[in-house]
């Protein structure tokens, strides 16, 4: 099995991995690597993963990753009522191959969640 690890540069761990794991429910803790580093694993898709590190950084302008999901607007409105003030959008964008919105986690790294209608 072939597992994707995307490293993710954040201000505080402890804040991030209760993002992550708690708020939003997208992934699940998996180890700890020490040094202020730790795996965290989609819960939908394990082979997904996200490598989280304490860094001096600037926030990008352009989203870490993105997060494709079943259903964008059911999860846009679970994000409005869990994390509102991490939603970067205000609405959900439309295209004729998709729709995406925009989340920022508490390092202001800024994740996109997307439906795919393809």
């Amino acid at each position: 099995m072939y597992t994707i690890k995307i490293p993710v540069f954040v201000e505080s761990i402890k804040d991030s991995k209760s993002f992550y794991c708690e708020k939003t429910n997208l992934f699940e803790f998996v180890f700890d690597y020490g040094m202020d580093t730790i795996l965290l694993s989609c819960v939908s898709n394990p082979t997904i993963q996200l490598v989280l590190s304490l860094e001096n950084f600037s926030a990008l302008d352009s989203p870490v990753f993105t997060l494709n999901v079943e259903d964008c607007k059911k999860m846009f409105d679970q994000f409005k009522i869990s994390i509102p003030d991490y939603l970067i959008s205000k609405e959900i964008f439309e295209y004729p191959l998709g729709k995406n919105f925009l989340i920022k986690d508490p390092s202001n790294n800024l994740i996109l969640i997307s439906e795919e209608m393809i």
